[in-house]
């Protein structure tokens, strides 16, 4: 058995707590704990963390991809890119 401590949180906090074990109970459809409503607050921070690090990745992406869009090469001139006609089938 896990050793328990004793953790003061005000009125207020424990409120909200119980109000958030209300919300898991009706979600889950059973009995939740105070303990099960904390470790869903620290489940829900890190898939926000987790979230902005993917936002944060993607941005780079995007960054990186418009850098190579707008790359140079030699060699190419604007009449190299022609619009293809698609009615041109070789007929």
């Amino acid at each position: 058995m896990e050793p328990f401590s004793t953790v003061k949180v005000s009125k207020k906090t424990l409120k909200k707590l119980h109000q958030l074990v209300g919300e898991l109970t009706i979600k889950y459809g059973r009995r939740v704990s105070l303990e099960e409503a904390i470790k869903y607050l620290f489940e829900k921070e890190n898939s926000i963390k987790n979230q902005d690090n993917q936002t944060v990745k993607r941005e780079k992406d995007k960054i990186a991809f418009l850098d190579l869009l707008n790359q140079k090469f030699d060699g190419i001139a604007p009449e190299d890119y022609q619009e293809y006609n698609f009615d041109d089938n070789g007929e």
